[in-house]
């Protein structure tokens, strides 16, 4: 069996053991059992499982700040982007204008300098 193969099975078995582990803690969040259509890590033996560990679950991302706290955020925000885009097409256009003027004069550098040498 080549490499590759053996590498991509071994991949498979790490995504199926992922989405068991998914499909756990969506059950356990909301209370009901997995897709029975969904494959789990008991049905096919794993032989990589001492290389795999569970994800474990990060405190930050369950924690969902409510939507009145985001509220004056939003409405913030809508009228925004025409702003920030005026401001950044600005800056695109002065950072365009300080490099081909950066560029101008190290070409009239560059000229004067073999000028002067020749």
């Amino acid at each position: 069996m080549s490499d590759r193969l053996e590498e991509l099975r071994h991949q498979r078995a790490l995504l199926q053991q992922h989405l068991a582990w998914i499909d756990a803690e969506i059950a356990a969040a909301t209370r009901t059992p997995p897709a029975p259509g969904m494959p789990s890590t008991t049905d096919q033996p794993d032989r990589h499982s001492h290389s795999v560990r569970a994800p474990v679950a990060s405190p930050a991302l369950e924690a969902q700040p409510a939507a009145a706290e985001l509220a004056p955020f939003i409405a913030e925000q809508k009228n925004a982007p025409a702003d920030s885009a005026q401001e950044a097409k600005r800056g695109c256009i002065l950072a365009f204008s300080l490099l081909l003027l950066i560029l101008g004069a190290a070409v009239l550098a560059w000229y004067l300098y073999f000028r002067a040498t020749h």
